[in-house]
């Protein structure tokens, strides 16, 4: 099995990318995609999986390193696959398929036999809060590919 990530991401809500246009939100909570991702993925990364088993089953998984402060929590950021509509502002907790992260492992796919390098893509957007304090800080996002 193989797996390819292309890209990190930043959010910078002094320049915020919709779909939320200004920093703070009309209505909280607000929803941003990253300043700065993938050059083929504006929204989130490139993730592309192979395997070459026919009888093994593989799962896509990640986790995060930790909140980005004591008041702004991982489970602020939000995962989905590529293509999926923004939540709107105001929404709480945004519909599925835009899944919370954690510091705890999440499956977000699996699968089999692959032709070729098979398109995962992930879009993010992250959910600003009203008691969010300002702060720059790094987390780890971790794709774990293993198969059964």
């Amino acid at each position: 099995i193989g797996l390819y990530v292309d890209a990190d991401l930043t959010f910078d809500l002094n320049s915020p990318v919709g779909p939320s246009l200004a920093y703070p939100p009309d209505v909280f909570p607000g929803y941003y995609y990253p300043t700065s991702a993938s050059a083929t993925n504006a929204e989130g990364v490139v993730v592309e999986i192979f395997s070459n088993s026919t009888t093994l089953t593989w799962y896509l998984d990640v986790f995060g390193s930790g909140d980005f402060s004591t008041t702004v929590l991982i489970d602020q950021l939000y995962i989905a696959p590529d293509g999926t509509a923004a939540p709107a502002e105001g929404t709480d907790p945004p519909p599925a398929p835009w899944t919370s992260l954690s510091t705890t492992s999440i499956n977000l796919d699996s699968g089999g036999f692959t032709t070729g390098w098979a398109d995962y893509s992930k879009d993010f957007v992250f959910q600003a809060e009203p008691d969010d304090e300002p702060t720059t800080s790094t987390i780890t996002l971790t794709f774990r590919l293993y198969a059964q």
